[in-house]
């Protein structure tokens, strides 16, 4: 049997980030595979996937940006122009496409956040994780040194791997710049 190219890069992502870090291994981003499956229809499958794809792309506008200033995001930053730097790199928002307009991004700060909750958030996100269907929050913690993104599905409420069922998270640590 012939592996697909995607789910051998992400087995070997996986194996660099445990020799990298081993407690945020954990976290490597969802494959999505290709088909459908468990009931979602064509149109939530699409926009999840899209969705999940545009956290991505933030996360890794994230990151630069933690590389350039030597550090996460702070409360202190101006967070608006933030948002709307991130907004320029969306697509067009796939749970209302009729209106054409792009995903949202919103930044919020939450100092508590550690990588043993996130774990636990995979199957039981916080209830405060809501938001109208189709905007990208980005989840920072300066204590821990890092940040996660979830997206909300058409309920409202983060949105699941249609597989797994687990909620999709894209997760990563402020990278500073090499001395």
């Amino acid at each position: 049997m012939i592996r697909q190219p995607l789910p051998l890069l992400s087995l070997l992502l996986a194996s660099y980030l445990q020799a990298q870090s081993p407690a945020l291994a954990q976290f490597v981003d969802e494959v999505m595979p290709e088909g459908a499956w468990g009931g979602f229809a064509a149109a939530q499958i699409y926009a999840q996937r899209t969705l999940y794809g545009a956290m991505q792309t933030a996360a890794s506008w994230l990151n630069d940006y933690c590389t350039e200033h030597g550090r996460c995001l702070e409360p202190g930053d101006d967070i608006f122009a933030l948002e709307s730097e991130l907004k320029a790199l969306m697509p067009i928002n796939p749970y209302t496409p009729s209106q054409g307009a792009k995903v949202p991004v919103r930044i919020v700060f939450d100092h508590a956040l550690t990588e043993s909750q996130l774990t636990s958030y995979r199957t039981k996100p916080p209830d405060s994780w809501r938001a109208p269907a189709g905007t990208i929050t980005v989840v920072v913690s300066n204590t821990s040194e890092l940040f996660v993104l979830w997206g909300a599905g058409f309920d409202q409420l983060p949105a699941r791997h249609e597989l797994s069922q687990r909620v999709l998270f894209v997760v990563r640590t402020c990278k500073k710049p090499d001395s």
